[in-house]
């Protein structure tokens, strides 16, 4: 869902269009290891040139735990809970200047697996963002963040819907 983000879309639709898409741009990289049957550990990369000015590199590490151990063991997954941090540099092209991030966040969603291929659909709270830039006299700032928009929408989860194949 993050890949339209990066090709040549009406400005407005690239303001809306990451709540659907987990703040993720471009071409995203996943992967997940099931190393219990109840919990797995994911990681995710996303890269792209969100705009002409900037280019966006995200690296997201976390773990999931489900709540249905027996319908794990029969390759149907299920409910889960997530807790993960995302890292992500906003660099623009012309100015050079890096704006970098840190933040944690929470996810609940749900897991379904066909043959070999997994459907991933979740819902991400972000909770805080430490941001800090390469700009000269600045300084790094931490501060509570549950939505992109504080001044349109208080608490606003973002979606993440993935499709993968299991090897």
């Amino acid at each position: 869902m993050a890949i339209p983000l990066a090709f040549n879309i009406k400005p407005e639709s690239k303001r809306f269009l990451p709540i659907v898409a987990g703040n993720e741009y471009g071409t995203n990289l996943v992967g997940t290891c099931f190393f219990r049957p109840n919990q797995s550990i994911e990681g995710r990369l996303s890269l792209s040139n969100v705009y002409q000015v900037a280019f966006v590199g995200q690296l997201h590490m976390g773990s999931n735990y489900f709540f249905q151990n027996n319908k794990i063991s029969n390759g149907q997954k299920g409910w889960y809970f997530g807790a993960y941090f995302k890292y992500w540099d906003f660099y623009n092209q012309f100015t050079h200047i890096h704006f970098h991030n840190i933040s944690p966040y929470l996810s609940l969603g749900y897991m379904k697996e066909m043959n070999r291929l997994l459907f991933d659909f979740r819902l991400n709270q972000t909770l805080s963002v430490l941001s800090w830039s390469s700009l000269a006299y600045t300084k790094a700032n931490a501060d509570w963040m549950l939505s992109p928009w504080p001044e349109f929408i208080t608490v606003l989860p973002t979606i993440t819907f993935t499709v993968s194949l299991r090897i």
